[in-house]
């Protein structure tokens, strides 16, 4: 066997432990992980290495095979030992998150109601003014943290007419790394036809870049509704932008049922 298609097997066996114990960190409480579980992973690992080790004829290459394997086992033990220490650093960083996401939050919250309310208002005037019957359901409450799991939720769905449905939503980032906050996704579908994540015929994004300071608006489906296939606008005029983008998309779709 190649020795490099063995030390990718090695590099497999330590990507598959290193996402074991990150999703343990991501979905429990780190002082929940035991170290008999960690251990587990390692012996695991090291049972894929003696296997390769038993696949070789090339002595050379099983002294390579070998060397990496006594570096992983100094590796190992130097983390089990230090696993308690490495609990506590995690505690510290899992702060100094939730610290990031409540003051982005108490910046950018407004910049979420904002929309939404403008969006309710945009609806119930062309209902008055037309005798509309274009129909809405928003949450109630906008979460005061904007990066849980509630508010990857928060979903609003529009119904024009039966061939004409929008659903908003947000997608909250995978990194909270103070950077960029939640996006916000506009969805056209004919709603006799479904919805699902294929079915859009356009699809709308808003990305907001704290670093340059940017909003980002992409387009993208055979049936645009602001024509605008990526455009950038400056964040300190969000809500100008904002309501500009909404009132266009709205325009467009009115005129089309």
């Amino acid at each position: 066997m190649n020795f490099y298609i063995i030390l990718g097997i090695i590099l497999i066996a330590l990507g598959t432990l290193f996402t074991y114990y990150g999703s343990h960190v991501k979905t429990k409480a780190v002082n929940e992980i035991s170290k008999k579980e960690i251990s587990g992973k390692i012996e695991e690992v090291l049972t894929e290495i003696e296997g390769v080790k038993k696949s070789q004829d090339d002595e050379t290459k099983k002294q390579d095979v070998e060397k990496i394997e006594d570096e992983f086992k100094i590796w190992a033990k130097d983390f089990v030992q230090n696993l308690d220490k490495k609990k506590v650093d995690f505690e510290k960083k899992k702060i100094e998150n939730k610290q990031l996401e409540l003051e982005l939050s108490s910046k950018w919250r407004q910049m979420y109601v904002i929309v939404f309310e403008y969006i309710k208002s945009l609806i119930k005037a062309f209902n008055q003014q037309s005798e509309g019957n274009i129909s809405y359901n928003f949450p109630k409450v906008v979460p005061k943290n904007i990066f849980l799991e509630d508010f990857d939720k928060y979903q609003v769905k529009i119904t024009f007419n039966s061939d004409n449905l929008w659903i908003i939503s947000l997608r909250i980032p995978d990194i909270i790394d103070g950077k960029t906050i939640p996006v916000i996704k506009i969805d056209h579908y004919n709603e006799e036809k479904g919805i699902d994540v294929y079915s859009f015929t356009c699809h709308i994004s808003i990305h907001f870049d704290l670093d340059d300071n940017k909003i980002g608006v992409y387009e993208a489906g055979t049936d645009p509704l602001i024509f605008e296939d990526k455009k950038q606008y400056e964040l300190d005029n969000y809500e100008d932008v904002l309501k500009s983008i909404f009132k266009k998309a709205f325009e467009n779709q009115i005129v089309r049922l």
